[in-house]
């Protein structure tokens, strides 16, 4: 379940386990599991993240610019969902 938004913010990423992410082989695990990998095993864990807290179309603009120039937000992000132009 991802972290909910609160007074109109978006949720929050929920947290995937993948075995060899980014390959053709990627498998996703459940949240809770038991098993052993060998030595050299790729495993990534993604830990969810938080939910947004109001609407994020009200956010400034000169903010919005910033974490796009610092990589935190890309430029389609920025467009979709701070509808920063």
């Amino acid at each position: 379940v991802a972290p909910r938004g609160l007074a109109g913010g978006g949720d929050g990423a929920r947290s995937r386990f993948l075995l060899a992410p980014g390959t053709a082989d990627q498998r996703q695990y459940p949240s809770s599991f038991r098993e052993a990998f060998p030595a050299g095993t790729l495993f990534s864990l993604q830990t969810a993240g938080g939910g947004g807290y109001g609407d994020p179309r009200s956010r400034d603009a000169t903010s919005v610019a910033r974490d796009v120039a610092e990589g935190y937000v890309s430029e389609e992000a920025a467009r979709d969902v701070y509808g920063a132009g």
